[in-house]
């Protein structure tokens, strides 16, 4: 789109600060805060979303509108001083604006996310029993109080000491860019998990989660997407497998055409081997308002596409996007070895499965996460790589491979660990983030154990 090549008069985002400076202003300037999800809905995802005479903008704009509001919390939460915008104090609406503001969210939102999950971990005392809740007492100044780590994670970007042995703090999560002058005097880390909650929490609008679910289409690829994407091809290959006698078996008949049997036998085969990175037993909130709310939303989003002609456009997403999936899986396979019991985030330590949009399901995970991510995630990349091919047109991959039932730690060998695509475990840690319609019972209620997990994505 020649609109969006258009030079931007402020520059993108390059750290948590700036990215939080974005999202308040845009809550605060009223006319950018309507206009902006507005142009995301009718010029980039409609695609993917029926938004011609739908409900569609009011979702997004709501959804959005939330993002931009918690945002100010949260700074309220580090900052004394949440009057000015840093680089985006002159922000308003004129000409290009909007393009701007559009393709600087689709970069930064999904970075932003993986972040907040981190600090949320480390912040709140209900995820003390997986290794969590650390920072919860420091003062975000440093004051106070022998250990730093939370001061620390938000001022510098590599390890104390020499340089020489200096490493990255929490390498792959965004830079954090805050000073030490700007930071409050006696704020806690306690009181920063309470307003990460505002964004992350399980309730109608499901902020920053949810507007993830609305943008995975058209937001640049950052690994924090992967638990929101491996949703989405449940989901995908779910709709694939039940199309007989619907719209959608024409659409996938002619987009591969003498192949499609091919194409619906590989789905099919996909989908036991997605189950181990989804909390499928959470489906039991039947009570839960919140849940209900955006488990009527997904539907809203996806029921009616299939129907839509925008089949072609999945699969082109899914084209584009299935290397960086499997690239993501391969390196959280590795990565998670690091993990340690109970998580060993010390400075200059991994930044967890938090980067790639995964969070806890219980307090079970320390003696089994390794065996029960790297057996599933090794399993699944030969149907992921058959799919590719067939979305290539390559329908000669061997069909004894594809068709292998999973074997690792799936199914109920993984109940009770921490597999679930964006599970959420613990008092604090899943009330703040329920989300989606494998959401969970008590969501909110704070108490430790009732949370059985969740999922986040479609």
């Amino acid at each position: 789109m020649t609109t969006e090549q258009q030079p931007c008069n402020f520059r993108d985002p390059e750290t948590l600060k700036d990215v939080l400076e974005l999202l308040a202003k845009l809550g605060n300037e009223f006319t950018l805060d309507r206009a902006v999800p507005v142009r995301l809905e009718r010029d980039e995802a409609k695609k993917y979303f029926n938004v011609n005479g739908g409900s569609h903008d009011d979702d997004l704009t709501t959804v959005l509108g939330t993002v931009f509001t918690n945002a100010q919390s949260i700074r309220g939460s580090i900052i004394s001083d949440t009057g000015s915008y840093g680089k985006y104090s002159s922000l308003d609406r004129h000409e290009g604006h909007d393009d701007c503001v559009v393709r600087t969210l689709k970069a930064c939102l999904p970075k932003a996310y993986a972040a907040l999950l981190f600090m949320f971990f480390n912040c709140d005392s209900g995820c003390y029993a997986f290794g969590g809740g650390r920072w919860k007492d420091q003062k975000v100044n440093g004051s106070g109080g022998p250990s730093q780590d939370l001061n620390n994670w938000l001022t510098k970007e590599k390890t104390l000491g020499s340089e020489a042995y200096a490493k990255p703090l929490t390498p792959g999560l965004i830079k954090r860019g805050f000073s030490d002058r700007e930071l409050h005097t006696n704020k806690k880390g306690s009181e920063v998990a309470t307003a990460i909650k505002t964004i992350l929490k399980h309730d109608s609008t499901a902020a920053l989660q949810n507007a993830l679910s609305y943008l995975l289409p058209v937001c640049d690829w950052h690994p924090s997407l992967l638990g929101h994407a491996i949703c989405f091809l449940s989901t995908f290959c779910s709709k694939v497998n039940n199309s007989d006698n619907t719209p959608l078996k024409s659409q996938v008949e002619k987009k591969f055409s003498g192949k499609s049997e091919y194409f619906k036998n590989i789905c099919d085969t996909l989908v036991p081997h997605l189950e181990p990175f989804l909390n499928g037993s959470a489906f039991e909130s039947e009570s839960d308002l919140g849940l209900r709310a955006v488990s009527q939303q997904n539907q809203k989003l996806f029921d009616s596409l299939w129907d839509d002609g925008k089949f072609d456009a999945y699969v082109n997403w899914l084209n584009e996007r299935l290397p960086q999936l499997i690239e993501a899986l391969q390196k959280m396979s590795t990565d998670c070895k690091n993990w340690g019991s109970p998580l060993s985030y010390e400075m200059g330590g991994t930044a967890g499965p938090f980067l790639y949009g995964f969070v806890f399901k219980d307090n079970n995970w320390q003696d089994r996460i390794n065996e029960n991510l790297q057996g599933p995630i090794n399993e699944l990349t030969t149907p992921l790589n058959s799919l590719l091919q067939c979305l290539n047109g390559d329908f000669s991959a061997n069909s004894e491979a594809i068709t292998q039932e999973p074997t690792g730690n799936s199914g109920a060998a993984a109940a009770g660990a921490a597999t679930g695509v964006i599970s959420l475990g613990g008092a604090g840690f899943g009330a703040a983030y329920g989300f989606n319609p494998f959401g969970l019972k008590d969501i909110m209620s704070g108490v430790f154990g009732a949370i059985r997990g969740l999922v986040v994505g479609f």
